[in-house]
């Protein structure tokens, strides 16, 4: 082999299939796909009108932490809730680990943080709907369409910082960084 094939072999990047992503990296994706789940099943939710399957209360199902009932709606509700908050969990020890494993600048703390921060807020608007009574009942009054709206716009953004965490943990050979002005 001559001295200008072994630069050629150099100098190519190393594909990410060869190497794979990081353990972080493909927990990240189990994050996002869980999330998917969990979207999914919500929208089963509110397709078959189980929303109210709860009634109004809110962490807790008819005032229990464990429904009382084994009516279907109910069972629909209180599995999505468990999923939801399996996937409060699972997005924290995802930032710990973005914390842990990556630098000071590096866009998966940032991105974690966000998707952290909107799965909370996906928490409390699905919350408010409980709360204030915008479940079960299709009124469609204007309030229940802007949580709607809000709800399914953080839902996406949600999805998107998970899915940027993923990418970014995914391919530990490249480094995206927060630019930083020095003072």
């Amino acid at each position: 082999m001559n001295a200008q094939n072994a630069f050629n072999l150099k100098s190519q990047p190393t594909a990410v299939s060869k190497t794979g992503p990081t353990p972080v990296g493909r927990f990240a994706w189990f994050v996002v796909v869980y999330n998917i789940a969990v979207i999914l099943w919500g929208a089963y939710v509110r397709a078959t009108g189980s929303g109210a399957g709860c009634g109004s209360h809110w962490p807790l199902c008819n005032g229990l932490i464990l429904p009382g009932t084994a009516k279907t709606q109910t069972l629909i509700e209180f599995t999505h809730r468990v999923t939801s908050a399996a996937s409060l969990v699972l997005a924290a020890i995802l930032l710990i680990l973005c914390w842990r494993r990556t630098a000071t600048r590096d866009w998966p703390r940032y991105s974690a943080i966000a998707a952290t921060a909107l799965l909370f807020n996906e928490a409390f608007l699905g919350a408010l709907l409980v709360l204030l009574d915008r479940i079960g009942s299709l009124d469609g009054s204007d309030a229940h369409a802007v949580f709607l709206c809000l709800h399914f716009g953080n839902t996406l953004l949600l999805l998107a910082a998970l899915a940027l965490t993923a990418k970014c943990l995914s391919n530990p050979g490249r480094r995206f960084a927060v630019p930083c002005k020095a003072v």
